[in-house]
């Protein structure tokens, strides 16, 4: 009879347990991971420089161009931080390390070598960091052109810097009767000039009874080809000991510059036809770039 019971029972206990089991629910542990900080976005815009850009300068690597001395204006106060805010600006301006801070800089840059190919270039770093500690650098690379350029006439050769007062005069002699004397004036180094304007002044001294009724500047570039010429006519017996002559002319397309060729026009009986180029009279050709 027990093993009757036992067997009748058996059952269901096995109902039951296999019951309790299917109820149960499983627990389950959630583990939060955190979230991957997100960048700053840095968003950069510039005021003061050339708008258009210059169309002689065919150089996809600068982002714009702007003339020597002005004030140019960084603003990056549009930058943004898509999980949180922006806590530090940080700029260098230039490779002499000027550097600034905050969302707004403005910086006026100057060219030291004048003689240098131009444009000459300043990259610009802004660094922005958010509240995370994130650090996000940004580059943009300026042209800078000289508003105008000068060159002074000195014995064969074109120079920045002004010949010193007392300098020995510059003759072109015409004691034969001859039609033109022609100086020459060469740059050590030289220097690309886009489509531009240019104006020469230069002073002559001669004697009373000397003739001069012309005066032609010609440029050429490094394998003498001429780039431009100009010149100025003068009325054939005025009677003057000292003049300042003005010439002025237009390079069409950008060149190469090298050198000049003076002509002077006219004529002289034993007598010297000087060309000035120290002192307060000091000779010089000056290309505007900005015109």
């Amino acid at each position: 009879m027990k093993k009757l019971i036992v067997l009748w029972l058996l059952p269901i206990l096995i109902l039951s347990a296999l019951s309790g089991c299917i109820g149960e629910k499983e627990e389950t542990e959630t583990i939060s991971l955190p979230l991957k900080n997100v960048d700053p976005i840095p968003v950069l815009s510039v005021s003061g420089t050339i708008d258009p850009k210059p169309d002689f300068f065919n150089q996809t690597t600068l982002d714009a161009f702007v003339y020597e001395g002005d004030i140019v204006i960084f603003d990056a106060s549009d930058s943004y931080d898509p999980d949180g805010n922006i806590t530090a600006y940080g700029w260098i301006l230039d490779e002499e390390n000027n550097k600034g801070t905050g969302p707004v800089v403005s910086h006026s840059y100057i060219i030291d070598d004048k003689s240098v190919s131009f444009p000459s270039i300043a990259q610009i770093i802004l660094t922005i960091e958010d509240n995370d500690g994130s650090i996000v650098f940004h580059t943009f690379n300026l042209g800078i052109i000289q508003k105008e350029v000068t060159f002074y006439l000195d014995v064969q050769s074109l120079k920045n810097q002004k010949p010193e007062t007392g300098d020995d005069e510059l003759k072109a002699t015409l004691n034969k009767i001859r039609s033109t004397e022609k100086l020459n004036y060469v740059l050590a180094t030289p220097i690309q000039l886009p489509k531009c304007t240019w104006n020469a002044t230069i002073f002559i001294k001669k004697s009373i009874f000397s003739v001069v009724n012309k005066v032609s500047l010609v440029l050429y570039d490094p394998i003498g080809k001429k780039i431009a010429e100009a010149h100025s006519q003068l009325r054939l017996f005025s009677i003057w000991k000292e003049k300042t002559i003005s010439i002025s002319g237009v390079v069409n397309n950008q060149a190469d510059f090298e050198s000049l060729e003076l002509s002077v026009y006219g004529f002289s009986i034993g007598e010297k036809i000087s060309i000035l180029y120290g002192g307060e009279k000091a000779s010089f050709i000056c290309f505007d770039f900005s015109s």
